[in-house]
Protein backbone atom coordinates (compact mmCIF):
# COMPACT_ATOMS: atom_id res chain seq x y z
CA UNK A 1 0.00 0.00 0.00
CA UNK A 2 1.37 3.20 -0.85
CA UNK A 3 0.63 6.22 1.81
CA UNK A 4 1.10 9.44 2.25
CA UNK A 5 1.63 11.60 5.01
CA UNK A 6 1.02 15.64 4.63
CA UNK A 7 1.89 18.08 7.76
CA UNK A 8 0.39 21.55 7.46
CA UNK A 9 2.11 23.61 10.28
CA UNK A 10 2.18 27.39 10.68
CA UNK A 11 5.03 28.92 9.00
CA UNK A 12 6.69 30.02 12.06
CA UNK A 13 7.09 26.59 13.74
CA UNK A 14 9.32 24.98 11.05
CA UNK A 15 12.93 26.36 13.39
CA UNK A 16 11.12 25.18 16.30
CA UNK A 17 10.91 21.82 15.11
CA UNK A 18 13.98 21.51 13.40
CA UNK A 19 13.36 21.51 9.85
CA UNK A 20 15.18 23.45 7.86
CA UNK A 21 15.20 24.55 4.29
CA UNK A 22 18.11 22.84 1.65
CA UNK A 23 18.93 25.18 -0.45
CA UNK A 24 20.88 24.73 -3.70
CA UNK A 25 24.10 27.42 -4.17
CA UNK A 26 24.94 28.40 -7.67
CA UNK A 27 27.34 31.35 -8.06
CA UNK A 28 27.94 32.24 -4.50
CA UNK A 29 24.05 32.87 -3.67
CA UNK A 30 21.76 30.60 -2.45
CA UNK A 31 18.31 29.62 -3.90
CA UNK A 32 15.56 27.21 -2.80
CA UNK A 33 14.41 24.44 -5.40
CA UNK A 34 11.59 23.72 -6.75
CA UNK A 35 9.44 22.36 -4.74
CA UNK A 36 11.32 23.50 -1.89
CA UNK A 37 13.01 21.02 -0.45
CA UNK A 38 13.41 20.44 3.59
CA UNK A 39 15.39 18.57 6.44
CA UNK A 40 13.66 16.98 9.46
CA UNK A 41 17.53 16.98 11.77
CA UNK A 42 19.06 15.04 8.61
CA UNK A 43 16.71 12.04 9.52
CA UNK A 44 13.44 12.70 6.89
CA UNK A 45 13.62 14.51 3.97
CA UNK A 46 10.22 16.93 2.92
CA UNK A 47 9.33 18.74 0.71
CA UNK A 48 6.28 21.70 0.01
CA UNK A 49 3.45 20.42 -1.57
CA UNK A 50 0.44 22.29 -3.12
CA UNK A 51 -1.36 19.04 -2.84
CA UNK A 52 -4.92 19.69 -3.71
CA UNK A 53 -6.73 18.19 -0.51
CA UNK A 54 -10.16 18.54 -2.04
CA UNK A 55 -12.11 14.97 -1.95
CA UNK A 56 -9.65 13.85 0.58
CA UNK A 57 -10.03 16.23 3.37
CA UNK A 58 -12.84 19.04 3.72
CA UNK A 59 -12.24 22.57 5.69
CA UNK A 60 -8.95 22.93 6.15
CA UNK A 61 -7.84 26.42 6.54
CA UNK A 62 -4.10 27.00 4.57
CA UNK A 63 -3.51 31.04 5.57
CA UNK A 64 0.04 31.63 6.78
CA UNK A 65 0.26 27.67 7.02
CA UNK A 66 2.86 25.95 4.82
CA UNK A 67 2.09 22.42 3.53
CA UNK A 68 4.94 19.50 3.79
CA UNK A 69 5.19 15.85 2.19
CA UNK A 70 6.96 13.46 3.48
CA UNK A 71 9.37 12.21 0.79
CA UNK A 72 10.77 9.44 2.16
CA UNK A 73 11.22 6.05 4.15
CA UNK A 74 7.48 5.37 4.42
CA UNK A 75 7.61 1.90 3.46
CA UNK A 76 10.34 1.51 5.96
CA UNK A 77 8.14 2.62 8.63
CA UNK A 78 5.25 0.50 7.44
CA UNK A 79 7.33 -2.67 7.57
CA UNK A 80 8.52 -1.72 11.23
CA UNK A 81 4.85 -1.04 12.60
CA UNK A 82 3.32 -4.33 11.07
CA UNK A 83 6.33 -6.45 11.97
CA UNK A 84 6.70 -5.60 15.43
CA UNK A 85 9.65 -2.98 15.55
CA UNK A 86 10.45 -0.55 17.49
CA UNK A 87 8.75 2.74 16.00
CA UNK A 88 9.88 4.94 17.99
CA UNK A 89 12.92 5.17 16.68
CA UNK A 90 11.74 6.16 13.50
CA UNK A 91 12.65 9.51 11.88
CA UNK A 92 8.95 10.06 10.99
CA UNK A 93 7.55 8.90 14.24
CA UNK A 94 9.78 11.70 16.02
CA UNK A 95 9.14 14.22 13.98
CA UNK A 96 5.58 13.65 14.09
CA UNK A 97 5.71 13.54 18.27
CA UNK A 98 7.32 17.24 17.77
CA UNK A 99 4.52 18.49 16.14
CA UNK A 100 2.03 16.58 18.60
CA UNK A 101 3.58 19.62 21.14
CA UNK A 102 2.48 22.30 18.54
CA UNK A 103 -0.14 24.71 19.71
CA UNK A 104 -2.04 23.91 16.46
CA UNK A 105 -1.08 21.48 13.01
CA UNK A 106 -2.60 19.04 10.62
CA UNK A 107 -1.13 15.67 10.08
CA UNK A 108 -2.60 13.66 7.13
CA UNK A 109 -2.17 9.95 6.59
CA UNK A 110 -3.52 8.36 3.53
CA UNK A 111 -3.32 6.32 1.06
CA UNK A 112 -3.51 6.85 -2.65
CA UNK A 113 -6.84 6.99 -4.16
CA UNK A 114 -8.46 7.27 -0.73
CA UNK A 115 -10.15 9.85 1.84
CA UNK A 116 -9.63 10.42 4.69
CA UNK A 117 -12.18 8.79 6.92
CA UNK A 118 -11.05 9.22 10.62
CA UNK A 119 -10.48 12.61 12.05
CA UNK A 120 -8.88 12.67 15.80
CA UNK A 121 -8.92 15.81 17.62
CA UNK A 122 -6.04 16.30 19.91
CA UNK A 123 -7.41 18.01 22.86
CA UNK A 124 -5.24 16.59 25.54
CA UNK A 125 -2.76 14.62 23.77
CA UNK A 126 -2.33 11.58 21.67
CA UNK A 127 -0.45 8.36 21.48
CA UNK A 128 1.17 8.87 18.08
CA UNK A 129 2.97 5.31 18.02
CA UNK A 130 -0.86 3.91 19.21
CA UNK A 131 -2.13 5.86 15.86
CA UNK A 132 1.22 4.82 13.95
CA UNK A 133 0.58 1.08 14.13
CA UNK A 134 -3.26 1.34 13.68
CA UNK A 135 -2.94 3.38 10.94
CA UNK A 136 -0.31 1.48 8.60
CA UNK A 137 -1.88 -1.97 9.69
CA UNK A 138 -2.16 -3.99 6.64
CA UNK A 139 -4.78 -5.96 7.79
CA UNK A 140 -7.38 -2.41 8.43
CA UNK A 141 -5.70 0.42 7.15
CA UNK A 142 -7.19 3.42 8.20
CA UNK A 143 -7.22 6.98 6.11
CA UNK A 144 -6.48 9.78 8.87
CA UNK A 145 -5.96 13.40 9.75
CA UNK A 146 -5.08 13.96 13.48
CA UNK A 147 -5.34 17.77 14.16
CA UNK A 148 -5.59 20.27 17.03
CA UNK A 149 -6.58 24.19 16.22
Amino acid sequence: MDYNIFLILHKDYLKKLDIIEIKAKWLGEYYSYSPRRFSYCGLISLKSSDYDFNGVVNNINLKNKIVLEVAENLNELQEISNNGGNIEANGIVQLLKKITELKSYYIIIFEDDEKVNQYIVDEMGIDINDIIKKTFNWKNPQNIMIYKE
